[in-house]
């Protein structure tokens, strides 16, 4: 009994080392040489964020802070073929190895998953193509179409027009050490996964009142404006290039501050009242509000400054006396406003034309009570 129990455990001892050694080889990248069953179709699955946890994003809503909010919302795929010579203004290959797999292919997320719209099922190359691997990049433009796709030989681009409330996304899917994305490698359930970049910036504004030490003032603080450009272009598919937007080519127009969004129509910020206060030590952190109420902000392309403007009226003052305030909103350093990250602007105000004010970075998600969104934040 028990030399027939030492045979069979060296029989399996070298069993496991035999597959051992298949493992090592790592099929999964598409070797030439290699023989499978390729008879057997392999569909192109996608996911954002964590597979096993579910995803959120309010079309036109603003930004995109937890998951639940992407759910049946669209999200565009591009997988290009990785081999030399690939252009991305044109659209070679065979049909057993396409240049483009997936060319802004348009899907719906669902816990997760990409579902593809129209009932649409694509699939890898195999027979004698199964090696090829693909790039996959995504996006997500929120509630905008593209006004014009524009194609280099390096890269695909999307004109769009923004209002203030859309969160741009991009994401390049980054397949684990030693695999590639492929027919041989999603037959092993190896799938891209995007993690998903802002590629706007978030602004939001609050107002302090300052000293004025002689009397205290009333002062109307109303109709807010921020110049930004609002036509531009976003990268979304590129030869191992930054996926970016890009408005940096378009004069600056005018946004006024978005509080909200009812029956598909948004609501701008007014005006707001305050008082000024005649010693430091009257400021407590109530006495700060936040421009526009709390969920008004703005997200706009990423600058080195921006213009914005407001009235203040002395309300306290026997006279009619509003004047508009312009202001710069830099930083001292010079750093820009870099895209993924949020600022919040105050405005001290000690009355007509008198302001100060004073930027810093603050968390993108303030309010989250659900679970975040799995975003890539290595760039931002």
């Amino acid at each position: 009994m028990n030399r027939l129990r030492l045979i069979s455990f060296r029989r399996a001892f070298v069993a496991g080392a035999v597959l051992v050694q298949v493992l090592s080889c790592h099929p999964y990248q598409g070797y030439e040489g290699s023989h499978y069953d390729l008879t057997i179709p392999q569909p192109v699955h996608v996911f954002v964020g964590n597979p096993s946890a579910g995803v959120e994003v309010r079309s036109g809503m603003g930004t995109v802070d937890r998951l639940a909010q992407l759910e049946d919302k669209t999200i565009r795929v591009f997988a290009v073929n990785t081999r030399d010579g690939i252009r991305y203004d044109k659209e070679g290959g065979t049909a057993l190895a396409p240049d483009f797999l997936l060319n802004g292919a348009v899907g719906r997320l669902s816990d997760s998953r990409v579902d593809w719209e129209g009932a649409m099922q694509y699939y890898y190359p195999n027979n004698g193509e199964y090696y090829h691997s693909y790039d996959f990049t995504a996006c997500f433009l929120d509630d905008l179409y593209p006004l014009s796709v524009q194609r280099t030989a390096d890269a695909v681009r999307y004109e769009l027009r923004i209002d203030g409330w859309q969160d741009l996304m991009t994401s390049r899917a980054q397949a684990p050490d030693g695999y590639n994305f492929s027919y041989l490698s999603a037959r092993t359930d190896v799938n891209p996964t995007f993690k998903m970049q802002h590629q706007m910036v978030k602004l939001r504004f609050e107002l302090k009142p300052g000293v004025t030490a002689g009397a205290t003032k009333r002062l109307r603080i109303s109709d807010f404006e921020l110049d930004t450009p609002i036509r531009g272009y976003l990268t979304v598919a590129s030869r191992q290039g930054e996926l970016a937007a890009d408005f940096s080519q378009n004069e600056a127009q005018a946004l006024r501050l978005i509080t909200g969004k009812e029956n598909g129509s948004f609501q701008y910020f007014d005006a707001v009242e305050m008082e000024t206060i005649t010693a430091p030590d009257q400021m407590s952190d109530d006495k700060i509000v936040p421009m526009g109420g709390v969920g008004a902000y703005l997200l706009v392309p990423p600058a080195d400054s921006y213009q914005c403007q407001f009235f203040v009226n002395d309300l306290s003052s026997s006279l009619v006396s509003t004047d508009k305030v312009k202001s710069t909103l830099a930083f001292p350093s010079g750093a820009a406003f870099v895209r993924g990250n949020a600022y919040v602007v105050t405005f001290e105000v000690f009355g007509r034309n008198q302001v100060s004010v004073n930027i810093e970075m603050e968390d993108w998600v303030r309010f989250n009570d659900g679970q975040a969104l799995e975003f890539d934040n290595e760039k931002m």
